[in-house]
């Protein structure tokens, strides 16, 4: 057995420990390999460990095909949040290629066209080349990533033509792949056939007053006084996380709680210029 074990072992191990440990060694590095870890917490992200491992469980990384996974959902209700989390778990699972591609939609209105788009994604995968049109793109693309395991996250898609043009079909990709669309159109991912979609949810009540706190008193409970008025706040906001985060910050610092109780006035009266921005 240790002379198969010298072989056939890709990752190093000490033999000359009895077998049972080397049998474990050998459990616990497949282990690894097939159920990635979360990332380390990050406090402020509340409410997102469980939204994480179903997204996680959805791609199923144990399966040797090539899957389109879609998270979709309102703006601001944590997509990228997630997408970001679930990506940080799995880059380390042997994926040849990882690219995270932030803001398809806002870039595309930047950049003008969907080739500027290509080039982004080819650059993260270390080739540098001038596109001159989306036919050629999808050529480069295709053949720079077919026959590789890929990780490509495409966050904030808004069109067909885009994904389209920068995943168009899982035989653009070698198997193990896994691409991750978010969006804020469930449509958009029944048209480009995704193997599963994920929808996320606002924050439930105790969620998103702990998230508030956390922006606002930077600790998970509102200070003595601020409970009752806190909790108004999180249901102007309708549990969404963006909106509470930068409600938090707005508040944040402020010990006055007749402040408090003006700006809330006038927050039901239509957002302040800066926090609708």
């Amino acid at each position: 057995m240790r002379k198969i074990l010298e072989r056939k072992i890709k990752f190093h191990l000490n033999l000359r420990q009895d077998e049972a440990t080397i049998v474990e060694s050998i459990a616990q590095h497949i282990h690894t390999k097939l159920f990635p870890k979360l990332p380390p917490s990050d406090e402020k992200l509340v409410g997102i460990a469980s939204k994480v491992e179903e997204v996680i469980k959805l791609a199923d990384i144990r399966v040797n095909d090539v899957r389109f996974i879609g998270i979709w959902g309102m703006g601001g209700i944590g997509k990228t949040t997630i997408a970001h989390a679930v990506y940080k778990s799995m880059e380390d699972n042997e994926f040849k290629v990882c690219c995270f591609l932030e803001i398809i939609r806002e870039n595309c209105k930047k950049k003008g066209l969907v080739v500027q788009v290509q080039m982004d994604l080819l650059a993260q995968c270390h080739i540098k080349c001038k596109l001159d049109n989306e036919n050629q793109g999808r050529e480069v693309i295709k053949n720079a990533l077919c026959k590789k395991k890929v990780l490509l996250v495409l966050d904030d898609a808004s069109d067909i033509s885009q994904l389209d043009n920068l995943a168009g079909k899982r035989g653009w990709f070698g198997l193990g792949s896994r691409v991750i669309i978010t969006t804020r159109d469930m449509h958009l991912l029944k048209r480009h056939a995704v193997h599963a979609t994920y929808e996320v949810q606002t924050l439930v009540q105790e969620e998103a007053l702990r998230f508030f706190c956390l922006n606002s008193f930077n600790q998970d409970q509102p200070n003595e006084g601020y409970l009752e008025i806190s909790q108004e706040i999180v249901e102007h906001s309708g549990c969404l996380p963006l909106a509470l985060k930068v409600l938090g910050k707005h508040f944040n610092g402020s010990r006055d709680i007749g402040y408090w109780r003006s700006e809330l006035e006038k927050l039901k009266n239509g957002l302040d210029l800066d926090i609708g921005k």
